[in-house]
């Protein structure tokens, strides 16, 4: 998107904002290319996140030739809390039982070496901290917002035995498309998402000036609902 374009879609955003928020539109105008920010205005910039999409139900059959493996994947609970620590322990035990508390799920690799790696997953909503929003999902959607793996584990294929589990327990569950999103400049991850199976399927972003933040999403597909502020405890 050039610079002339991400302004003028900012204007129309802002001008949809109704009398609450009048005047902005003007300080859009102001701000320049992508919102910079200008001394006395409070503008925040312009951010985005592209959203992919991929089916539950058809996943290339090479991913699920796992049987005779060392490694696994499954559904991790609560008691699995030292184990996840041990994998991550810049993630708060807090954060853990937060999200344990609100029903999202976990997907947990494991190997000879023990947790080699997990897979976070809700069912309920996209919590985007980066945008400062949660968008509420559709029944038939989820959202996988978090990857990790140890970095001596990396390179070794571990997508393959957390994807067999985490689909069937979605397709079970009557879901039939698993989002993921993305920062639109971030091609390396974008590559790693496609490949993954996954098709462009949106954009979701954000626009600030000082306490005001003003969310919107296009191209969706009917997979995200409600927005709220969200902002991560830790």
């Amino acid at each position: 998107m050039s610079a002339d374009s991400s302004n003028s879609t900012s204007e129309r955003l802002i001008g949809e904002s109704g009398s609450r928020l009048g005047g902005l539109r003007q300080k859009v105008r102001d701000a320049g290319p992508l919102g910079v920010a200008r001394r006395g205005l409070g503008v925040v910039g312009l951010r985005r996140l592209r959203v992919f999409s991929r089916n539950t139900v058809d996943y290339p059959p090479a991913f699920s030739a796992v049987a005779g493996s060392d490694r696994f994947g499954e559904v991790l609970g609560p008691d699995s809390l030292d184990e996840l620590l041990s994998l991550r322990a810049d993630v708060p035990r807090a954060e853990l039982e937060r999200r344990f508390a609100t029903g999202q799920i976990c997907i947990g690799v494991f190997g000879a070496g023990g947790l080699l790696a997990n897979r976070w997953l809700d069912l309920r909503r996209a919590e985007l901290p980066y945008l400062g929003a949660a968008y509420e999902l559709s029944d038939r959607s989820a959202y996988l917002y978090e990857v990790y793996t140890r970095p001596q584990a990396r390179r070794s294929h571990l997508h393959h035995y957390a994807y067999e589990p985490m689909l069937e327990l979605l397709a079970g569950a009557g879901i039939e498309h698993l989002l993921v999103t993305g920062l639109p400049e971030n091609r390396a991850g974008t590559a790693l998402i496609l490949d993954a199976g996954h098709h462009p399927g949106g954009t979701v972003g954000s626009v600030g000036f000082g306490r005001h933040r003003l969310h919107w999403e296009r191209g969706t597909s009917g997979d995200l609902g409600a927005v709220a502020a969200f902002q991560p405890s830790r």
